[in-house]
């Protein structure tokens, strides 16, 4: 990868600021929701002012990637951390950082990049932010402290990933067939996470995502802009939360896989690749070839495997099915190359199901008239679908292995932003309900028990009124010539008409 000419001199300066976990934060959990949340953002922009320091000048910056230390997993803290990285830095009381966005090209001038890492203990989260020029070399440190509570239960987002245990399974897999995903190296023009494996004798193959942390919500698009800098051919391998793998470009829809050297190219074309649950870490493999792939088409139609050695290498390496089992070569030149990456699909901070509707139609109008409403936007049809409205990303999806389901995944946006509603759960407008009293409603109030209770929720009652709460309703019931239903509280963004459903569900009416 070509180097970029710096013409800048920039004071080396190692500065350190560390608070103090014990008693900063003691009584810390007392304090009202908007006083943790100024406090903790306090510590975060005093820290990339303190970074300003170390620069003599004004100065292009990256916002460059928040990961758990030792390691190339980002989480929730580390989208939580980007955002407020990247706006403290757009408004440095020195106006030090020039900030950019992770795709720019920028040549013959200076860059620095503010990335960093974390690790927890039992009641804290300690964040290192470095400052480092684009060949590596740090030029400032700052390390705060945050409180596991705040991130946690304030926020509610991840300080590991969810599958952080799975994913050591797969460390062992990759050092058997010798792929690094630990050690990297930062290019000013690309930002892209190259593996240090590569030679000046290979191809360099790098992308740059659609996700400054490399991290995604529930239903968000993959997108990648993929750079070599030779004629090569590439596939795209993926290996999911559960250590399935998969070839994911080239595909039925989009086949070509050349590149041009040095013309960035976006995939995918055709169709979008969408990332659901189950949530947490996945490694993305880059492999590029002077040569085609032989019989690549055979994987366009190769289902999801486990990840194990002799599968990782066969798509990585080049063999295919009974060709390894004969002992044949990998079909890999002296100038192939490959990179790998790791992204997080976080997990939501609420999710329900609900049975599905008849008519989804109706459904996805309500979806498109209601964040419209409210000034939001919508995207989706039948199957699935996103919306955001009030600083609230919700998606649903009608799941192939369960087709009479409709999931429902909730983020709330300002926990990540550090906007003024962080810490706040938004609720829908309650309403009222009525449906014919049961024959025998004793059966009915029985059934209602067992029902919220599977869904986790709680039941209180009997034959003349009662409370329930379970998947994001809480409510009451009064029992005259009709079951009179009062919902006090009901998931932001979801039909009235769903939540009838559901009710009337649990006490065994269709």
């Amino acid at each position: 990868m070509k180097k970029i000419l710096f013409f800048v001199c920039l004071v080396m300066v190692t500065s350190m600021m560390v608070y103090a976990a014990g008693g900063q934060d003691r009584g810390f959990e007392r304090l009202p929701l908007n006083e943790q949340i100024e406090r903790i953002d306090m510590r975060i922009k005093e820290a990339v002012n303190a970074l300003a320091e170390g620069l003599d000048r004004p100065t292009v910056t990256k916002i460059g990637l928040f990961t758990l230390e030792n390691t190339d997993m980002p989480a929730g803290l580390s989208r939580y951390l980007s955002e407020r990285v990247k706006q403290h830095a757009n408004e440095n009381q020195d106006n030090k950082f020039h900030v950019i966005d992770d795709g720019t090209y920028i040549d013959n001038a200076q860059v620095v990049i503010i990335s960093g890492f974390f690790s927890k203990t039992r009641e804290h989260v300690s964040v290192t932010m470095e400052l480092i020029l684009s060949d590596g070399d740090k030029i400032g440190e700052q390390v705060i402290s945050v409180p596991v509570y705040f991130v946690a239960q304030v926020l509610g987002i991840e300080i590991e990933p969810e599958n952080i245990d799975i994913r050591e399974e797969l460390e062992i897999v990759l050092d058997d067939i010798g792929i690094n995903n630990e050690e990297h190296e930062i290019s000013a023009s690309t930002s892209a996470t190259t593996s240090v494996a590569q030679k000046i004798n290979v191809i360099n193959i790098y992308a740059v995502f659609n996700s400054e942390s490399m991290t995604y919500f529930h239903r968000d698009e993959l997108k990648m802009t993929i750079t070599a800098d030779r004629n090569c051919f590439f596939k795209v391998i993926h290996i999911d939360s559960t250590n399935q793998i998969k070839m994911i470009y080239p595909n039925e829809y989009d086949k070509n896989n050349s590149l041009r050297a040095n013309i960035p190219r976006v995939i995918f074309e055709t169709a979008n690749y969408m990332l659901y649950e189950p949530y947490g870490a996945e490694s993305i493999i880059i492999v590029a070839s002077e040569q085609q792939f032989p019989n690549i088409e055979r994987e366009y139609i190769t289902p999801w495997t486990n990840a194990t050695t002799e599968t990782v290498r066969s798509a990585v390496r080049g063999f295919r099915g009974g060709e390894l089992e004969a002992g044949s070569k990998p079909n890999i030149t002296s100038t192939d190359g490959e990179v790998i990456y790791t992204i997080t699909v976080l997990k939501p901070h609420e999710e329900y199901i609900y049975e599905k509707p008849a008519r989804m139609s109706e459904v996805v109008d309500f979806f498109r008239n209601d964040a419209r409403r409210q000034g939001g936007t919508f995207t989706g049809n039948e199957t699935s679908g996103f919306y955001i409205a009030n600083g609230i990303r919700g998606s649903y999806r009608i799941p192939r292995e369960a087709p009479n389901e409709i999931r429902f995944a909730y983020y709330f946006l300002d926990n990540y932003t550090g906007g003024t509603r962080a810490g706040v759960r938004t609720r829908g407008t309650g309403f009222d309900f009525s449906f014919s009293k049961p024959q025998n409603l004793s059966q009915a109030v029985s059934s209602a028990k067992t029902s919220f209770q599977a869904k986790g929720g709680t039941f209180s009652g009997n034959e003349q009124q009662g409370t329930f709460k379970a998947n994001g309703i809480a409510g009451q019931y009064r029992v005259a010539d009709m079951v009179n239903v009062t919902i006090m509280e009901k998931p932001f963004l979801i039909p009235n008409s769903l939540i009838e459903r559901e009710v009337r569900n649990f006490f065994g009416q269709r």
